[in-house]
């Protein structure tokens, strides 16, 4: 029977997409019994995910900076982790990871990979390039980072802003798109499905965003209400970590009427996380309006904090996110809340570009975002309708089916089961 796996060495732990977006697929293929195993980092603490077993095999997970300044190091990052990346997938077929079986997908059988960047792909093609034509599998690659460029004229070209980026993933389609059928890609978002596909040559479909809190199928609240969530994720300084006691220290104070939200939790608690709890837990002891989330939060959990904000912040360092991408936009969108973002970023160009309510700040400090976030409170760029019309539009575009309908297109095995 027709097996389906999925190659993830961003699973390490349950933060983060990682665990959601494959948590996605292995429900689409466990409603329709077709059998899905699952190979992730090798950290990753659990035996199964959603009833699908896990094996814990890949020793990098993906995120590697692209350095500007030593060009040398992008090079030796990118032979590096993706010869380890075509030696661990070999090593899989091969049966040499601690004793198990041989796993090698072939000729009927799906290969998907919901997460991969620029470090790791070139070596999950040239292992894909390497088995024997005739007993292929399909592979389906899930592009979740910048491209390296913008697509501009219509997409008839890419202006290069990463040099290096562009062309690491230049030369992963090249290799895709000159061998023998069998890989396609997706890209996350369509902004960043125009940039890859201008780099490519040909069209990279945007996926549906379900590796977010995005719940397509949710209503939308119709009142507004008196709740800003000033952080949510992993705690790292260039999302504004260290901005944090300042900004609750003014807003809370600003703004009695209103209670704010921090959501911070790391896979494992580090220094970044014992900090934050230190410099946070004796505010929230002194401010009533404040509410302290600092473990790890179910999907409903988590949900349910974006869905009851009117406001969300991203004080993100406008340096670093200037085109990366952060799933906290779509999830703020998608509950029709104001978002507080980086002026001259991606962050603040996707709500602009879905027709959503947002305010900017300029500096990176405490006292700019906290102004930023007053600026919401008290004046709204969008009421609450033309948040939820908006909000309505993109949920109409990012639903499960077209999940489903995409696989269906490139694998026979789905395409009798695709409704």
């Amino acid at each position: 029977m027709a097996t389906v796996y999925l190659f993830d060495p961003g699973l390490a732990g349950y933060n983060g997409h990682y665990a959601r977006w494959d948590q996605e697929f292995v429900g689409l293929f466990a409603a329709r019994a077709i059998p899905v195993r699952v190979f992730g980092h090798q950290r990753f603490p659990d035996p199964s995910l959603a009833g699908a077993p896990v094996v814990p095999h890949f020793s990098q997970t993906l995120w590697h900076m692209d350095d500007r300044t030593d060009l040398l190091k992008n090079w030796d990052t990118y032979f590096r982790y993706n010869k380890l990346m075509t030696d661990e997938l070999v090593a899989l077929g091969a049966g040499r990871h601690k004793g198990q079986p041989g796993w090698r997908p072939g000729r009927g059988d799906l290969v998907i990979v919901p997460t991969i960047l620029q470090f790791q792909l070139s070596g999950l093609v040239q292992w894909f390039n390497m088995l024997p034509e005739g007993d292929r599998p399909t592979m389906l690659c899930y592009l979740m980072g910048p491209a390296g460029c913008t697509a501009e004229d219509g997409g008839q070209k890419a202006r290069i802003w990463s040099v290096d980026t562009a062309r690491f993933y230049k030369l992963a389609f090249r290799a895709a798109d000159n061998n023998a059928p069998g890989i396609d890609f997706f890209a996350c978002g369509e902004s960043l499905a125009e940039d890859y596909s201008a780099l490519r040559g040909r069209t990279v479909e945007p996926y549906a965003l379900l590796n977010s809190g995005l719940r397509p199928d949710a209503p939308l609240r119709q009142t507004d209400g008196r709740h800003a969530l000033l952080y949510a994720g992993g705690p790292r300084l260039q999302k504004g970590l260290d901005l944090l006691p300042q900004m609750v220290r003014t807003l809370c104070s600003r703004h009695p009427d209103w209670t704010f939200s921090i959501q911070a939790c790391s896979h494992v608690v580090d220094a970044q996380q014992k900090k934050l709890e230190a410099a946070l837990k004796p505010l929230a002891d002194r401010f009533g309006n404040l509410r302290l989330y600092l473990d790890r939060l179910s999907d409903d959990a988590y949900f349910d904090l974006f869905d009851t904000s009117d406001i969300v912040a991203a004080p993100y360092a406008r340096d670093y996110y200037a085109h990366n991408t952060s799933g906290v936009v779509w999830e703020a969108v998608g509950v029709a809340s104001t978002l507080v973002v980086p002026a001259n970023t991606w962050l603040a160009r996707e709500p602009a570009r879905l027709g959503a309510g947002y305010v900017t700040f300029g500096d990176h400090t405490a006292a700019a975002v906290a102004d930023a976030v007053s600026r919401a409170i008290e004046a709204p760029p969008l009421d609450r309708a033309g948040r939820i019309a908006a909000a309505e539009r993109f949920k109409a575009r990012n639903r499960r089916q077209t999940l489903v309908t995409q696989i269906a297109a490139r694998w026979p095995a789905l395409a009798g089961q695709a409704g």
